[in-house]
């Protein structure tokens, strides 16, 4: 592992320690009528881990008792939220690390935070290690005052939550903390991470938060994820019934086109996750509320989904699984996104309109009722179903207003299903069938807003992916 850089603006405590000489073998075993030794059979003495300066600080502490822990887990558990918050009480820079012997693997794992204050300072949180490895460091800019460190100091959890998550097999996020940052005091938070095991691609993460957005994006060996919420669409954020319904609508259309296009349930789980968690950020806190534009009328909610606009995607990495018919391809990706669109100033004559929409591409390979599925070269293994998925669903409100009195409140829904099978038996293409299914519906949502039917409303409005529902 690259040692992290110690700090050079000489805030650091503690002397480095002295080079040890090289390790000597302790005992030589010669056996009666042998050769000479053999110097590959030697018995060095265990290996003394060696520290980057003597100190007693609590991270150091620590860092003494996890860096040897075979997991990532126990190796990372608490520094992260002891190094942020012994920035907090102290404000300095600081660096420590500890190896004990090369590692073995090549497997290492990295946790970066920046945070950067309103008034543009920034402060930068680093740990970095393998088994029998352990490095960390915090670097700041002069002179951040203690209403800055005490909201840094603030994220020390939620910047634990976030490696714990990233750290534990299998990894999952926790990302809401970091997300929901006090915006009074900070102007941005960024998180980064990166985590191996031998054998396996690295898992990446990139978390950007600010004043006008937030946005993550993972990538992985099962697939990508990519995420953006609009942090500056606050003037159509609903009430927190509104937003859980609609929240529980968009992680349904994602569980039934994981279901429909046979996709990956961890990375799903791990999409819906991150979704959940940007959103949240718009939740109220303890002691807030989140209190809609004036602009927004009741029945102008009542059409809304109630979330900040957003776009969201992830995809799994494609795979070429039969070796007779390489153009197969076996693959899964899924796309969802709001925008609204809000129309002049002018209040007694304004427009609105807001569109929600879907898309699932899907391909994959699956065995003939009552057998197996091991594609290989021989005629014999080439039984199954090859089916391609092309589904797409939107949801479109409009909503205009006269003279201060609403005049139009249109919903216009669509949803279209497209699937491809092809069977073959012995490697014979025997079936080759196109099933598409289409549907759409408009639908005058006036009478029922002037009846306070809201609640009807905004469940009509929401987005449908099977055709049969609209």
């Amino acid at each position: 592992m690259t040692r992290l850089a110690a700090s050079s603006t000489g805030r650091t405590a503690g002397e480095p320690l002295e080079t040890k000489p090289a390790v000597q073998p302790s005992v030589v075993i010669s056996l009666s009528g042998a050769g000479g030794p053999d110097t590959a059979a030697t018995y060095p003495r265990p290996s003394m881990p060696v520290w980057q300066m003597h100190s007693d600080d609590a991270v150091t502490m620590r860092i003494a008792r996890q860096y040897n822990v075979e997991t990532n887990t126990g190796r990372f558990s608490g520094i992260g939220a002891a190094l942020v918050g012994q920035f907090g009480s102290s404000g300095a820079d600081f660096a420590q690390s500890v190896s004990l012997h090369p590692s073995a693997s090549s497997a290492s794992t990295a946790f970066n935070l920046k945070i950067t204050t309103a008034s543009g300072k920034a402060v930068t949180f680093s740990l970095m290690g393998s088994e029998g490895e352990l490095a960390v460091q915090t670097t700041a800019s002069d002179g951040l005052d203690d209403s800055e460190r005490a909201a840094v100091a603030k994220l020390a959890d939620g910047f634990q939550s976030a490696i714990d998550g990233m750290a534990g097999q299998p990894p999952k996020l926790d990302l809401t903390a970091l997300a929901g940052f006090d915006k009074g005091e900070l102007a941005s938070v960024d998180f980064s991470a990166s985590t191996a095991s031998d054998g396996q691609p690295p898992m990446t993460l990139a978390l950007h938060a600010d004043a006008t957005s937030r946005a993550v994006k993972v990538t992985s060996g099962a697939g990508t994820i990519d995420i953006g919420v609009d942090d500056a669409s606050a003037a159509i954020l609903g009430t927190g019934a509104q937003r859980t319904a609609a929240m529980a609508n968009y992680l349904d259309q994602i569980d039934k086109a994981t279901a429909r296009g046979h996709g990956d349930r961890a990375l799903a789980a791990m999409f819906k996750d991150a979704f959940t968690e940007l959103n949240a950020a718009d939740d109220a806190k303890p002691g807030s509320t989140n209190v809609a534009s004036p602009q927004r009328s009741k029945s102008e909610h009542a059409m809304l989904s109630g979330l900040a606009d957003f776009h969201a995607s992830f995809a799994q990495r494609a795979v070429a699984s039969n070796p007779m018919h390489p153009d197969e391809v076996d693959g899964f990706s899924y796309d969802v996104s709001q925008s609204t669109h809000m129309g002049a100033a002018d209040t007694r004559n304004r427009e609105l309109s807001q569109q929600r929409s879907s898309h699932l591409l899907a391909s994959f390979h699956s065995p003939l009722s009552g057998g197996s599925l091991a594609l290989t070269g021989s005629p014999s293994s080439q039984n199954y179903l090859y089916t391609q998925i092309d589904d797409k669903s939107s949801s479109q409100a409009d909503i205009a207003y006269r003279n201060g009195i609403m005049v139009k409140a249109a919903l216009t829904l669509s949803a279209s299903q497209s699937t491809h099978q092809m069977k073959y038996v012995m490697g014979k293409l025997v079936e080759d069938t196109m099933t598409p299914v289409t549907h759409s519906a408009t639908r005058d949502a006036l009478e029922l807003l002037d009846n306070g039917q809201d609640d009807a409303v905004n469940q009509s409005a929401r987005l449908e992916s099977d055709p049969s529902k609209l």
